[in-house]
């Protein structure tokens, strides 16, 4: 699942203009496994740097947007199919 959101956090990120978008993607990837504030975290990052770059304000409220379908896509549908079996449970 990380692997995942590097690649998709980076791709995101690299068409919405952000400024290292593979940083942000590795860094997503890594932050994914802390409980709670890791996804906070690792939006608010790329959100800050797009705010700080004099860019117009769509860029950040689409990492903002980005940030939050992904980990509600993630937390909702992907893990429950994907740790449901892996341990053998619907």
């Amino acid at each position: 699942v990380s692997a995942a959101y590097v690649v998709i956090i980076t791709l995101a990120l690299w068409a919405i203009g952000v400024p290292q978008p593979l940083l942000w993607g590795v860094l997503t990837g890594m932050l994914e496994v802390v409980p709670y504030f890791g996804p906070l975290i690792a939006g608010a990052l790329p959100t800050i740097v797009t705010l700080g770059t004099g860019g117009p304000i769509w860029q950040p409220a689409a990492v903002v947007a980005l940030f939050t379908a992904v980990q509600t896509i993630e937390g909702y549908a992907v893990a429950p199919i994907l740790y449901g079996k892996a341990v053998d449970i619907d």
